[in-house]
C-alpha cells in the first residue's frame, strides 16, 4: 500500500477487526523509519456478501466471478447496479436489472442505513 500510494481502502466488515493492527503498523513506520511522509489510508469497512445460505461470496468459496458474470454477457453497469441495489443504494425494484454507471457509483452517499448491516445477501 505505502508504495502504491494508497489512501483510501474498501473492505468487507469480516476485515473490521484487523484494522487496528494495520493502523498500529502504519504509525510504527511513520514514527521509526523513513517513511515520514506516508500518508495513513482511510479505511472504510462494507457489508460482507452471503448466499442465501449465508455463505460469504469469495474464491475460495467458489462463488460466481465477475468474469463468469461478463461470459453470461452481464455489463459492468448492470453488475454495478445489481451490487448497488442489494445494498440499498439505488432503487433496484423499479427494474428487472437495474443499471449504474462507474460515474453515478462514485457519487452516491455511502451513508445509506443498509451499508451499517453486516452482511448483504446475493441470490
Amino acid at each position: 500500500d505505502i508504495a502504491m500510494g494508497i489512501t483510501e481502502v474498501i473492505r468487507g466488515n469480516d476485515l473490521l477487526d484487523t484494522t487496528g493492527q494495520q493502523l498500529y503498523l502504519y504509525n510504527t513506520l511513520q514514527q521509526c523509519y523513513s517513511y515520514k511522509d506516508i500518508e495513513v489510508p482511510k479505511y472504510g469497512h462494507a457489508p460482507l456478501l452471503v448466499d442465501a445460505d449465508g455463505n460469504r461470496l469469495s474464491k475460495r468459496q467458489k462463488s460466481i466471478t465477475i468474469r463468469e458474470l461478463r461470459e453470461q454477457q452481464w455489463s459492468a453497469s448492470r453488475i454495478l447496479g445489481e451490487l448497488a441495489a442489494a445494498g440499498g443504494l439505488i432503487d433496484g425494484g423499479r427494474y428487472t436489472h437495474p443499471r449504474i454507471s462507474f460515474s453515478d457509483l462514485i457519487n452516491l452517499d455511502l451513508s445509506a442505513p443498509s451499508l451499517r448491516q453486516k452482511t448483504i445477501i446475493i441470490e
